[in-house]
């Protein structure tokens, strides 16, 4: 395959900055052209990544089920905004500056230069499609990694054969892939792991090496934070609180969230069948450009969606099956005429640029509804704004009783417990936690639904006087100074 000027290195890995830069801005919420409402796990991702910069102790002082690795990106972001989400934009900048580059390098094993820079396009549009995805969250910071896993594999089957070095590179990259989203979501792990056996079975007779190459990039991933919570004296709630706590709360589900057959929930089975039925279409059309493992990216593609959807209760989920497209774009493209693919830059970059444009579009009327474009006046920006200007302080500390929508971030609010809010299958002991940081008087402001009359009078017995009674869904409480 030989490299033309858009094939090397620093030139493909700017088009792809650009690319991603120009999407974040126009459609992540966490943009400058974004209010801080309208969110949902990120702002918890957030909160947790802020709380472990000011000096809380992960899963001890705060807790979620998710890994300290997403925790520590979401961090860095707010050292480099700590009173809004722009920070955390310029990390998915580089997020999607390396999921992207990985799709070109992966198209590139089919198509010519011009052809993969219009499939890369095609894909970016599957990776943020409005059916799929509404936030950044940690199924994008995952993408880069499932990508990996999935270039190292096809490089050695469908590439040039691996020389020994490259066996030990694409082993240690496999590795790496499943140690990383191990610490920021496990669930996704499972379906990073498809693709290590796979590079293992096509690997034959160096498959007891690559194994242990792969052990070493994983603990090159995942020691670090194991040491940095044993130093602390903090490993085993780290491993209770993220794994077995997890398990515990996800097997709590609400009626609501029940499953079809025990996979996909009732609320969705269309977006899950679509999915389902395009990939599968896809992988069967790129049977004819495979030269071997024909059946294998629809085989493998079956396996890793019945594990997305066993716990998939919502659509965002489903985002981590999108790499799978990669096959079915290829073959489309290979299909098409060579005379309608452009051979100029100029015109591969208008196809690239007007398939951006229709992602922009598809994405902007969601973001309408919501209200929280910064040039939007509306109600739910008056009511975020109404409650979240009363917290002030010296790093407040903040309980949710209710829906959680970031009011910590305007004044610096921290978690004033272990389990801060309301999550989905949460035990009577993470409910407990929060009420007893309240009725101990602990956290300086508690955050309750309008609506619920039992809670809201019970915060007020606890001494807690309410600040915002003229507007809103969600009502802000304070502690009162003890006379």
């Amino acid at each position: 395959m030989m490299l033309t000027g858009t094939d090397r290195t620093p030139y493909a890995v700017g088009i792809c900055a650009v690319m991603a830069l120009a999407a974040m801005i126009l459609i992540s919420p966490d943009s400058y052209l974004h209010d801080l409402f309208g969110r949902g796990d990120s702002s918890w991702f957030y909160l947790c990544g802020k709380a472990w910069m000011c000096g809380m102790d992960p899963y001890v002082d705060f807790s979620d089920s998710k890994g300290p690795l997403l925790w520590l990106i979401y961090g860095i972001g707010y050292l480099l905004a700590p009173e809004s989400y722009t920070g955390v934009m310029w990390l998915s900048v580089l997020c999607y500056t390396a999921t992207l580059y990985i799709t070109y390098r992966t198209l590139r094993l089919w198509l010519q230069t011009h052809s993969a820079w219009i499939g890369t396009a095609l894909m970016f549009c599957a990776y943020l499609n409005p059916l799929l995805h509404y936030e950044v969250r940690a199924e994008d910071f995952c993408l880069p990694w499932l990508l990996l896993a999935m270039y190292v594999l096809a490089r050695s089957v469908w590439g040039d054969t691996p020389t020994p070095r490259q066996w030990n590179r694409y082993a240690l990259a496999a590795g790496m892939a499943m140690g990383a989203t191990l610490m920021i979501k496990f669930s996704i792990t499972a379906s990073v792991g498809i693709l290590a056996l796979s590079l293992l079975i096509a690997s034959r007779r160096r498959a007891l090496l690559l194994a242990a190459m792969m052990l070493l990039g994983t603990a090159m991933a995942v020691l670090p934070f194991v040491l940095y919570f044993a130093l602390h004296g903090h490993l085993s709630q780290f491993i209770y609180e993220y794994f077995v706590l997890t398990f515990i709360t996800t097997s709590h589900w609400t009626d609501g969230q029940l499953f079809i057959f025990g996979f996909i929930s009732l609320y969705m089975w269309r977006t899950a069948l679509a999915v389902l039925v395009v990939t599968v279409a896809g992988t069967l059309l790129a049977r004819g450009m495979l030269t071997r493992w024909r059946w294998w990216p629809t085989l493998a593609f079956m396996a890793v969606f019945f594990i997305t959807v066993q716990n998939c209760t919502c659509e965002y989920y489903l985002s981590t099956d999108a790499p799978f497209l990669i096959f079915g774009v290829a073959a489309l493209l290979l299909r098409i005429p060579r005379r309608w693919i452009p051979t100029t830059q100029w015109g591969t970059s208008t196809i690239v640029a007007l398939t951006l444009a229709l992602l922009v579009y598809v994405n902007y009327e969601k973001y309408d509804k919501i209200g929280n474009w910064r040039w939007q006046q509306s109600e739910a920006a008056a009511e975020y704004h109404d409650l979240a200007d009363n917290v002030q302080g010296k790093s407040p500390t903040m309980v949710w009783l209710g829906f959680f929508d970031a009011q910590d971030v305007p004044g610096g609010a921290l978690p004033g417990c272990k389990y801060f809010a309301r999550q989905d299958g949460e035990t009577q002991q993470m409910l407990d936690n929060a009420k007893k940081a309240i009725s101990d008087r602990q956290t300086q402001y508690v955050v309750v639904n309008g609506d619920d009359t039992d809670n809201c009078r019970w915060v007020e017995n606890c001494g807690y006087r309410l600040l915002n009674a003229e507007r809103g869904r969600r009502w802000l409480y304070e502690r009162m100074t003890e006379q």
